[in-house]
């Protein structure tokens, strides 16, 4: 999408483009559903960076102008209680299939009434792991506490041991 396209689309939607004020703002506008200025700047990589609104209506004016259905929708708000119980209900289920009803760790049932699973993350957060399924496992919550932030071939050591 071009930058004229962007601006028409914003001008259809009532905004207002207003004079840049720095040789690095692509555009400056107003929305009248948005508070306060928006503005996309280019920085000394040519790279765009936005402010407010402005990457959710760059991202919108996108999909629009390139007929394209919107993949992903970014909730307003966070997730509460019961959604994030809900989703973590969900991946449990999904890890559940994948890995079986034991502890990564010490081979302990899980869902024998007695334990509840926990989440453990192969590559802790701490040392850049993601939330990615690829990298959560099912523990008991003794052996996620030893697993803690070790490196993950600590982790697969602690494995074998209690194997």
């Amino acid at each position: 999408m071009t930058l004229e396209q962007f601006k028409a689309w914003l001008l259809s939607r009532g905004a207002t483009i207003e004079p840049s004020t720095s040789e690095w703002e692509l555009v400056r506008y107003r929305l009248p559903s948005a508070p306060g200025v928006q503005i996309i700047y280019r920085n000394k990589k040519e790279r765009q960076t936005y402010t407010g609104t402005s990457f959710r209506d760059w991202e919108s004016a996108y999909h629009q102008v390139n007929n394209l259905v919107e993949r992903v929708k970014i909730p307003s708000q966070p997730l509460n209680i019961r959604e994030r119980s809900n989703a973590r209900r969900e991946l449990i289920v999904q890890l559940r299939k994948r890995d079986g009803d034991n502890c990564f760790y010490c081979t302990t049932d899980l869902f024998n009434g007695e334990i509840d699973p926990t989440i453990e993350h192969l590559i802790p957060k701490a040392h850049k792991g993601s939330n990615h399924i690829g990298n959560l496992v099912l523990a008991c919550e003794p052996c996620n506490q030893r697993a803690g932030d070790l490196p993950l071939i600590q982790k697969l050591q602690l494995r074998k041991i209690s194997q």
